[in-house]
């Protein structure tokens, strides 16, 4: 039987030495404490086990420790141990010092993969230490992942960071568009350099994971991605769906871009916020999306209301089909419960 994913993304802490225009982090002092943590951790069990009746099937629950850079959490032995169960990823700086190597050493059989977040050299020699991170999470057996933070100055360095990326041993190259200071990516370069991704991707092996929502358009254009007629959602954006950001202080967020809090671990369980809320209910109508909402291509997609809102960066101009989709694997998610 099929299982149904849901990603939980916790925020460990703020701490980083990285400071990064585009972080959407403010106070980088903040951190999760250990009640915070368990308080999360026993409402994400009753939320797995909720879920698993409510659908009968099994349900694959992923927890993702993110940061800041999480492995500067002073507990964060104690979190990776407490989520074992789950099989860890960590989203993390790329470069990791001996300190940090040593706790995924410690953890390396309950750590799913490391991904590392990249987007230009930031200091002399940092490449250097970069491959020496690469090579030694290799050594322990971590899968590591490269995700590419993408904006209007560091596009054209991209695919060569691919290719570089594709050279060592790396699993998957993950990209994700940033904005900051009105920095919205022009659409004609972004699908240029959507497409040569892809035509390098055959040459070279590295294997890209397609969640940036105009891959989809990309495949589609290309005759690589057939529209069934059953109106299900198959891909695309997971917000509002299957996928809850958990702050430092146990906020609970339906995207760690979106700076929308929808409830919190301390007096909210993760079923009612994902049945009850106004906000939650509004990312599972397709209106709220615009003209993402009547393309043919919205069950694939969904768009980017985070970074994107106003669709800048698509350049699909045909918004003329206006169906309407199947919901109701998640409208069984979203059963009403009561209480916390």
């Amino acid at each position: 039987m099929k299982k149904t994913d849901f990603t939980f993304q916790i925020h460990v802490t703020n701490k980083c030495e990285y400071n990064c225009k585009y972080c959407y982090l403010e106070n980088k002092s903040n951190e999760m404490d250990i009640a915070t943590f368990d308080i999360v951790l026993d409402k994400i069990k009753q939320f797995e086990s909720n879920l698993e009746k409510t659908l009968n099937r099994e349900v694959n629950i992923k927890c993702n420790l993110t940061g800041g850079n999480p492995l500067l959490q002073k507990n964060i032995r104690y979190f990776i141990d407490s989520l074992k169960k789950y099989n860890v990823g960590i989203l993390g700086n790329p470069i990791l010092n001996e300190d940090q190597l040593c706790v995924i050493d410690d953890n390396k059989n309950h750590i799913r993969a490391y991904q590392m977040s990249l987007d230009e050299k930031r200091s002399k020699g940092y490449e250097k230490e970069l491959i020496n991170s690469i090579n030694i999470l290799s050594y322990l057996g971590i899968r590591v992942i490269i995700a590419y933070n993408i904006n209007n100055k560091n596009i054209d360095m991209v695919c060569g960071a691919y290719k570089k990326m594709s050279k060592y041993d790396v699993s998957g190259f993950v990209i994700s568009r940033i904005a900051y200071d009105n920095n919205i990516i022009e659409s004609a370069k972004y699908k240029k350099m959507l497409y040569k991704l892809i035509e390098l991707e055959k040459k070279y092996k590295l294997k890209i994971h397609y969640k940036e929502p105009l891959f989809s358009l990309c495949l589609y254009e290309k005759g690589l991605l057939k529209i069934d007629d059953t109106n299900k959602i198959r891909g695309g954006c997971s917000i509002g769906l299957k996928l809850f950001c958990i702050g430092t202080n146990g906020d609970i967020y339906p995207c760690s871009r979106l700076k929308k809090v929808v409830g919190n671990v301390k007096t909210d369980n993760f079923e009612n916020v994902y049945v009850n809320n106004e906000y939650m209910k509004s990312l599972r109508n397709k209106t709220t999306y615009g003209k993402c909402g009547k393309c043919e291509l919205y069950r694939y997609c969904r768009g980017c209301i985070a970074v994107d809102s106003e669709n800048i960066t698509c350049w699909k101009s045909s918004y003329d089909i206006n169906t309407e989709y199947d919901m109701s694997i998640y409208e069984s998610m979203a059963r009403k419960t009561g209480g916390c």
